[in-house]
């Protein structure tokens, strides 16, 4: 179903500054690097990505500010992560980002017009329960339409990506069957729907966490399907209309998940059309302390053939381990950065970024913390134009990193090692069946 919203008063401007100085900028640096915190009822950063001006822009969730229980927010700031202009998004009930079993997922992007596209889940308005929630602004944040999309259950968006007519595909799961489904719709330019499809096989449930249009036309998407208490991580590829061209699922020892998906380039040509990498977490039991998380990196060619994948984590035996990828980029140089959350090397858990050659193998290691005792996670990394990364996520509060080349911030950081654990990945094919 699909619903726009055309209410003024479903936007409105952050009367205080969310976002603040937190930390030490290094401005003498030929990099600017800083880190920024939110206060704790300002909710979770979700998604930042570098704008064309050279500043930021950055997506969450809020409780502190706005209509209802809880807001959708975007935040502009300039090259300094200085604080342009902010908006939130949202009703009288609750607006967030999506989150599945810790997987905080939801993105922004910039457009094409200079605009922002955002994405999330609604209950102020829609078809019931939890919908689709598409957030479309001017280069400004100045809302130009909102759409709902969903049915009677609920409907999760996870992801959205601007596609090259000009319109957006989105996926994410939906309830609105007798278990949860992948859900991917296409929108048109002005969030009109094209076609809305979910996929899964009737038996177990699905969730779709990461999309991208391919170099074809077509799309890839990455998530998971749950078997019993276990899970494998799930990648499927359509044609430009939704159908299954292909998918396939990834095992590893006693489950794993995807939580993004991007193209490659591989034969260093420009052009990310060669192949996909693919970032999430695997389980698996070691003694003395039992089920653990490793971070799980797999690299496949074009038809999702497994090229490597890899296992990285802590080698601490004294408690249990989490350590998850949440996203991954490939950099200029051909590697990759990844970032999530760990808990190997502190007695909190802490964000980190990960930096590897184009083969995994490990380059550097960071970890970072607010400076005090909360709980920090990871949930974006992008590189940005002077080679360093800008890394949202949340530490009690919405909390950014601007890195330099060598993920250097300014402060709170630590040097980490984190070691390549054996990976035992299987690859097979697996038939997820559209189900409209």
């Amino acid at each position: 179903m699909n619903k726009e919203i055309l209410s003024n008063s479903s936007c409105k401007i952050l009367m205080v500054i969310v976002i603040v100085n937190f930390f030490l900028q290094n401005h003498l640096l030929s990099q600017i690097t800083f880190q920024r915190k939110g206060s704790v009822s300002s909710g979770g950063g979700s998604f930042g990505t570098q704008t064309s001006d050279g500043g930021f822009i950055f997506f969450g969730s809020t409780s502190a500010y706005g209509a209802g229980n809880g807001d959708l927010y975007l935040i502009k700031t300039d090259g300094k992560g200085d604080t342009t202009w902010a908006r939130t998004f949202g009703g009288t009930n609750n607006e967030d980002i999506s989150d599945y079993s810790f997987i905080k997922v939801s993105n922004v992007e910039q457009t094409k017009d200079g605009g922002y596209i955002a994405c999330g889940c609604t209950n102020s308005f829609g078809a019931g329960g939890y919908d689709v929630y598409v957030v479309k602004t001017d280069g400004n944040g100045n809302l130009q339409w909102s759409k709902t999309i969903g049915g009677n259950a609920d409907d999760y968006g996870n992801y959205i990506k601007q596609t090259i007519d000009g319109g957006y595909i989105i996926t994410g799961h939906s309830d609105n069957t007798l278990l949860n489904e992948i859900y991917l719709v296409k929108l048109t330019g002005s969030g009109n729907v094209q076609w809305a499809k979910t996929y899964g096989d009737g038996t177990y449930p699905y969730y779709g966490f990461s999309c991208e249009q391919t170099h074809d036309g077509g799309y890839i998407v990455a998530g998971k399907y749950n078997i019993q208490s276990s899970s494998a991580a799930v990648v499927m590829k359509s044609d430009s209309l939704g159908n299954i061209l292909w998918s396939k699922k990834y095992t590893e020892e006693l489950g794993s998940d995807f939580i993004c998906i991007q193209q490659t380039d591989d034969d260093a040509d420009g052009v990310k059309d060669d192949g996909y990498v693919m970032v999430g977490r695997t389980l698996y039991f070691q003694l003395p302390t039992g089920n653990n998380y490793d971070v799980f990196l797999v690299k496949t060619d074009g038809s999702g053939n497994l090229t490597w994948s890899k296992r990285y984590g802590g080698s601490t035996t004294s408690h249990v381990r989490f350590d998850y990828g949440r996203y991954v980029q490939q950099t200029a140089d051909g590697g990759y950065i990844l970032t999530g959350e760990t808990n190997s090397f502190s007695s909190k858990t802490e964000r980190y970024l990960l930096k590897t050659n184009g083969s995994g193998t490990i380059s550097w290691g960071k970890s970072y913390n607010d400076g005090v005792n909360w709980t920090g996670y990871g949930y974006s990394v992008r590189q940005t134009s002077d080679g360093g990364y800008v890394s949202c996520g949340s530490s009690a509060g919405s909390y950014t990193i601007k890195t330099d080349v060598n993920g250097n911030s300014g402060c709170n950081e630590n040097n980490i090692s984190m070691v390549i654990n054996l990976s035992n990945t299987t690859a097979a094919n697996y038939f997820a069946a559209s189900r409209k």
